[in-house]
C-alpha cells in the first residue's frame, strides 16, 4: 500500500463501525490541512478507475500520489453489490451535484477525519437492497471533494 496515502496506514479496527487506533505518522490536522490546501472542488464530475484486490477495491492516482487505496469499512461492500460476480474492475463515477441515474451516499457523522456514509438513495431497481447499507470513506475524499460531504452521488459501473 503507498506510503503517500493517509488510510493505508491505518493500524486496525474494531469492526465495521468504528476504527480502535489510526496510525497515520502525521497529525491528523496536518494531514486534512495538505488535502484542503487547493482550495477548490475541481470538476464537477469526476472518476476513479478502481480494481479489486482479494475482497477489497482500490485505486491509484498517480496524479495525487495515490497508490493502492483500498475501499474499507463496508465501501468495497458496497461498490461490489452493484457489479456482478467476480468483477476485477469498474469505475466509479462521482460529484457533490446530482446528474442521471446515480444514487446518493448520505453523511452520518464524521469520523477520524472522513466520514461514515449510508447508502439513502438507488436508482436501479435490481441494487434496492444496497439502500441502507453503510461504509466509511477517509480522509482522501477531501483530495477529490475538498470536503466531507453532506451528500455524494455516485454511479459505479463496468
Amino acid at each position: 500500500m503507498g506510503s503517500g496515502s493517509t488510510c493505508t496506514r491505518y493500524t486496525k479496527f474494531i469492526n465495521i463501525y468504528k476504527i480502535e487506533k489510526l496510525n497515520l505518522g502525521e497529525r491528523l490536522d496536518t494531514i486534512i490541512e495538505k488535502f484542503t490546501k487547493n482550495d477548490n472542488t475541481g470538476n464537477a464530475m469526476m472518476s476513479l478507475n478502481l480494481y479489486k484486490k482479494g475482497s477489497t477495491w482500490m485505486f491509484d492516482d498517480a496524479t495525487n500520489n495515490i497508490v493502492a487505496e483500498p475501499f474499507v469499512l463496508g465501501m468495497s461492500e458496497i461498490i461490489s453489490e452493484y457489479l456482478p460476480k467476480g468483477a476485477e474492475e469498474c469505475t466509479a463515477i462521482f460529484s457533490l451535484n446530482k446528474f442521471p441515474n446515480c444514487n446518493t451516499l448520505t453523511l452520518d457523522v464524521e469520523d477520524s477525519g472522513g466520514g461514515w456514509y449510508t447508502v439513502t438513495d438507488t436508482t436501479n431497481t435490481a441494487t434496492s437492497n444496497i439502500k441502507g447499507m453503510q461504509g466509511w470513506l477517509c480522509p482522501v475524499t477531501r483530495v477529490y471533494l475538498n470536503t466531507i460531504p453532506k451528500n455524494i452521488y455516485y454511479k459505479i459501473q463496468k
